[in-house]
């Protein structure tokens, strides 16, 4: 627990200072947020962990940006896959014996994002989010092995379900190799604030990397190009 908490409170320390070699943010900010929001909306897939094991996230953003520096809204996050984790039980005694999980959550969450940086080639930002949701594990009994994969007991011998309240916070950085072509990368730590007796299953780093095109970008171009060949056949 406390060495979660405190990978947080570094990855918060370092944003901090971060956004102190940029001038006085929050004055930023609020001069950002008096500007006209216009609507956006993005998909948001990422890699974390269920007990050391990695899972792919499917993720999605919609919401207003604010002079593109500032994005706020509803983002919504769920496992993919559901790798299986192998465990011990009654480990170091006679009756010691193995059993697999597979755990997958799904949460709601209000994200806010900050783009401290902004430069011809560079974007930094700092993401936050505090969601609510529903995570499961399921525990099955190995029955053999065959060619290498488990086969399981048709039924979990245990199952449990709760509710989740994660915090997120991260840092994400694009270089723009073009205006409309980019590649993308970003990591934070994902905090379950309930149940935390199970946070090896949900509390985990997060982590995201690819290539982009913004299509937004591209749309305007192209509106841009027809208006005026428009306008130039009525001249």
């Amino acid at each position: 627990m406390f060495k979660k908490l405190f990978i947080c409170f570094s990855i918060y320390i370092l944003s901090m200072n971060i956004y102190a070699q940029g001038g006085n943010t929050f004055k930023d900010i609020k001069k950002y947020l008096k500007e006209k929001p216009k609507f956006t909306g993005y998909l948001d897939g990422r890699n974390s962990f269920a007990e050391a094991t990695r899972n792919n996230i499917f993720g999605a953003f919609i919401g207003a940006s604010f002079a593109n520096r500032i994005d706020l809204g509803l983002a919504y996050y769920q496992t993919v896959n559901e790798p299986p984790v192998l465990n011990l039980r009654n480990e170091g005694t006679p009756s010691q014996d193995s059993f697999v999980s597979f755990t997958k959550y799904n949460y709601f969450a209000l994200r806010f994002s900050y783009m401290f940086h902004k430069s011809k080639k560079w974007e930094i930002s700092v993401p936050y989010a505090f969601g609510i949701g529903t995570g499961n594990i399921n525990n099955y009994y190995i029955k053999s092995m065959n060619k290498g994969a488990f086969v399981l007991d048709s039924l979990p011998y245990q199952s449990y379900s709760m509710k989740l309240a994660p915090f997120e916070l991260g840092i994400d950085a694009t270089y723009l190799i073009t205006p409309w072509f980019v590649f993308s990368a970003g990591m934070g730590y994902r905090l379950n604030m309930r149940h935390f007796e199970y946070n090896r299953n949900f509390s985990a780093v997060y982590y995201r990397y690819g290539f982009g095109i913004r299509f937004g970008y591209i749309y305007k171009k192209i509106k841009k190009t027809w208006v005026g060949r428009k306008c130039c056949c009525f001249f």
